[in-house]
């Protein structure tokens, strides 16, 4: 990872996260929109990534969190060649994803 850092929250459009590795997860608001590449994202204590705008999670980590990843009503989550894994629960979608050679393992 080039940084490790608690937790990050996004307001904003066209907001790119490369390497990043967090500790008390990524929450993406409803106008905003990310692309994650390279990423770990973790949340012993809750969920590692919440998706309420729209989501681009490319060759990235989502694990040890109680919730791997939710996604609100309305928002998108664009998932490929990721993993999820040794979370309580892998994801819980309110919405339509989408999930390209993605492996959910250990959830």
């Amino acid at each position: 990872a080039l940084a490790t850092v608690e937790g990050i929250e996004i307001h904003a459009k066209g907001v790119r996260l490369d390497r990043i590795d967090t500790t008390a997860g990524v929450r993406v608001a409803p106008d905003a929109a990310v692309e994650c590449r390279r990423c770990v994202f973790a949340h012993e204590a809750g969920v590692a990534l919440t998706v309420a705008g729209a989501c681009l999670l490319d060759d990235s980590v989502v694990e040890h969190a109680k919730i791997g990843i939710v996604v609100n009503e309305g928002a998108s989550l664009h998932a490929r060649g990721s993993t999820i894994q040794l979370c309580g629960l892998g994801i819980n979608s309110k919405a339509a994803i989408i999930l390209e050679n993605v492996v959910v393992e250990e959830c």
